[in-house]
Formats: structure tokens, sequence, C-alpha cells
């Protein structure tokens, strides 16, 4: 096994949504990273789609993360999805933790 795949996020537009693609490793130092990125959608309320199909691994502070940025979009009418697609082992870890709820359940407030 070689070593990690550094994090990345890309972003796209698509249907009124920015995309943000990630990929690598959701870990502590990567969570920081997002966590600032988010915050600057956070302000203009910009609809946000999670695409979480990339990504190898999510950290505790990866998971505490998601679950902050639902609950707060949730509280702030903000447009906040995570796509379904999800890789395998993300879709485990949101299986185990009970979070499959945050992807079926998507906190949307357009019509």
């Amino acid at each position: 096994m070689g070593p990690p795949t550094p994090f990345e996020i890309q972003e796209s537009r698509q249907d009124g949504w920015l995309c943000l693609s990630l990929s690598g490793e959701l870990d502590r130092a990567a969570a920081m990273i997002l966590e600032g990125r988010l915050a600057s959608l956070r302000v203009p309320r910009s609809p946000v789609r999670l695409d979480l199909s990339h990504l190898d691994f999510i950290d505790s502070s990866g998971i505490r993360l998601l679950i902050q940025t639902i609950g707060e979009a949730r509280l702030k009418h903000w447009d906040v999805e995570i796509d379904p697609n999800l890789s395998p082992p993300v879709e485990r870890l949101f299986r185990l933790v009970h979070l499959d709820r945050f992807v079926l359940g998507q906190t949307r407030t357009r019509a």
C-alpha cells in the first residue's frame, strides 16, 4: 500500500449548486481546509453539494465537520447536500455511525 492520496477539493457548478468534490483523506488537517472553504460559502448561503465519492478515508474530525455543517445548514436555511454517491469506505463509515440518514434526508430549503 502506497502513501495516502493528498486531500483535494475540486469545484464545479451544476444546476445552481457549487459542487465540492473531495478526494484523498478527510482527516484533521483536511477538515480545517474544508471548514475554511465552507465558511466562505456559509455567509452568502451558496447552495453546496458535497461529493464524497472520491474520498479514501474520513476520521472523527471530518465526521464532526460534516455533522456540524448539516446541522447549521438546517438551522440557518442554507442548502447543503451530501451527494448519495459515496465511496465504499465512506459508505461503510456512514452506515456504522448512522450518517447515511444525512444523505437520504437532504437539507434543502428550495422549492
